[in-house]
């Protein structure tokens, strides 16, 4: 049975930071994913440092970030990814304190574009990792479900278990979010249509450096076949656009207000 640490004890605390100085220098870690179920724990022993009333805040302000501060202050160049079961501590102090957070762990298409849609509205999409479901069929649905947004794009899929054909389109696919990844790290996000059973859903990033915009547009089963008209936002109505479509060849010259 595992048992919780108490971060909230300077003991426990200072240990926890030496062993993972430690297997940091012993391994060359890089990467560190913290996960786990209900990271700041109760703890009410009168023997312990902090006050047996307190320990929610003292476990999660002198705990737990004072661990991961202090071990980033020591080893700099090892990084954090937050999960927390996904989603689960996606506040702005978690921005402060890694590189990215879970949004959504291992869920279905239309849940993660739900999530992600979501969190983009107060958090930058490099804080909306999400991990594409381990036993996904590979269609352009799942995979630019998993890239909606941007990256992190977590690639769960068995490696040794895919097909010469998946391993093409997986890698056609890795290539694409790489190709927009910049763009859609530095632009704003605007959120056209939510996600939902039996309907479109869009949401649209608009990188004000280069004019350039993105557009992610889902369809769910159900889903009108007539189709959906959207209006684009952050466009110079005067300025003129080249539209190009990831699913077919039609290139389109058009101004912003049209």
């Amino acid at each position: 049975m595992a048992e919780s640490l108490c971060l909230s004890h300077v003991p426990v605390r200072d240990w926890l930071i030496a062993e993972t100085i430690r297997m940091i220098d012993e391994y060359g870690v890089g990467w560190i994913v913290q996960d786990g179920e209900n990271m700041v724990k109760e703890c009410r022993k009168t023997t312990h440092s902090h006050d047996p009333g307190d320990s929610n805040y003292s476990n999660s302000v002198n705990g737990l970030n004072y661990v991961i501060a202090e071990v980033q202050r020591r080893r700099p160049n090892t990084l954090r990814e937050n999960c927390e079961d996904g989603g689960n501590m996606m506040t702005y102090n978690m921005v402060r304190r890694y590189v990215t957070s879970i949004n959504s762990d291992n869920s279905g298409s239309l849940t993660t574009r739900k999530a992600v849609y979501g969190a983009t509205y107060p958090f930058a999409s490099q804080f909306t990792d999400r991990y594409m479901e381990d036993d996904a069929v590979l269609d352009a649905y799942v995979t630019r479900s998993s890239m909606y947004g941007g990256d992190p794009w977590i690639f769960m899929n068995r490696l040794n278990e895919m097909t010469a054909n998946d391993i093409a389109f997986a890698r056609k696919e890795v290539d694409l979010v790489k190709s927009i990844r910049r763009r859609l790290r530095d632009g704003r996000f605007f959120h056209l249509l939510p996600p939902g059973e039996n309907r479109y859903d869009a949401l649209q990033s608009f990188d004000a450096s280069s004019g350039a915009s993105i557009v992610f547009v889902m369809k769910e089963p159900g889903a009108p076949a007539a189709g959906v008209t959207l209006r684009l936002k952050g466009l110079a109505p005067a300025a003129a656009y080249t539209v190009t479509f990831q699913d077919r060849p039609a290139v389109l010259n058009m101004t912003g207000a049209s």
